[in-house]
């Protein structure tokens, strides 16, 4: 998002994409220019975190069924539709235009975590104390 490099303009770059092989893949980056919510659904809880805070993640309810409107990197204007991770990324861009981050949209502090290997060279959440 723009503001998030001291761009005052309403901008963000977001990378769609799907799950690869149980993974995720980022496919290519598009611009959207003055992206507007013009529907949101389908509500649920699911990773959230942002390079504000390198290594802090958390669970976040966001919608899963988005409807955008905006104009592209060429100014032409576009209505999309997102779904699943993508619209949960896309909102969470566009929150950055508004002065929200993830962080406030935390409902609880054992929401917040971090991730390290544990012996067994697995991934596993560490939660967050203060």
């Amino acid at each position: 998002a723009a503001p998030q490099i001291n761009v005052h303009k309403r901008v963000v770059i977001v990378c769609p994409g799907a799950l690869v092989d149980e993974k995720w893949q980022a496919g290519p980056s598009m611009a959207m220019i003055n992206p507007e919510i013009v529907d949101a659904s389908g509500e649920r809880r699911d990773f959230d975190g942002c390079l504000s805070f390198p290594g802090l993640y958390g669970e976040t309810t966001r919608p899963h069924h988005i409807r955008i409107t905006g104009l592209d990197e060429a100014g032409e204007p576009f209505d999309r539709i997102y779904q699943g991770f993508n619209a949960v990324i896309i909102h969470h861009e566009i929150d950055h235009l508004d002065g929200v981050l993830f962080i406030d949209r935390i409902e609880n502090l054992q929401d917040l975590y971090t991730l390290s290997e544990n012996e067994h060279g697995e991934t596993v959440r560490i939660s967050v104390t203060l």
